[in-house]
């Protein structure tokens, strides 16, 4: 009759079970927060760098509120099309900012529209280098700080609880040896 492991040889057969899930809990903590810093940071960038941008006259072609679908959402936002000229060439453009904001109500979305009139002229901004970059309101806002510091978290979560777990690991190895 086989018995079950006790005392250090339980620990001898969970430490390596341990530091596997750490790792690998570590890795998708700082995966996850790579992937948030990349998308949020390159965000951030364009809209600083959106202060350089070019005034254009444009047509709006749809301006509106839409009600969030999903679970649990009851918000509203923003959807924008319009168009506009460079050079002779035709562009167009969706963005309203960089900050892609949801409000609770369909009034406080709507208020951030320039207007909701088809055909009306609004003022876009855009790259001289490359005029399919462009936005309605140019520069940051404050809530577009809020991702770079959640991914921050998540990769030093991810990295302390792998680092942690594999000194762990180690110290433990060389007490055992001795």
């Amino acid at each position: 009759m086989s018995s079950l492991p006790v005392g250090d040889s339980l620990d001898t057969i969970t430490r390596p079970i341990k530091l596997i899930l750490a790792i690998v809990f570590g890795g998708f903590c700082m995966t996850v927060g790579g992937i948030i810093m990349k998308v949020s940071l390159s965000d951030l960038l364009d809209a600083r760098e959106s202060h350089q941008w070019v005034p254009a006259a444009a047509t709006l072609d749809v301006a509106r509120v839409v009600r969030n679908a999903g679970r649990g959402s009851s918000g509203y936002s923003q959807e924008i099309r319009y168009h506009f000229r460079v050079g002779g060439a035709y562009y167009e453009g969706s963005r309203l900012s960089f900050n892609r904001q949801s409000t609770k109500t369909s009034e406080e979305s709507m208020a951030m529209l320039p207007s909701t009139t088809p055909g009306s002229q609004i003022i876009v901004y855009f790259d001289a280098n490359d005029p399919s970059r462009n936005v309605v309101y140019r520069g940051i806002d404050k809530m577009m700080f809020i991702p770079p510091l959640f991914a921050l978290v998540s990769l030093l979560v991810g990295a302390a609880v792998a680092g942690l777990q594999v000194r762990r690991f180690l110290l433990q190895k060389r007490h055992a040896r001795g």
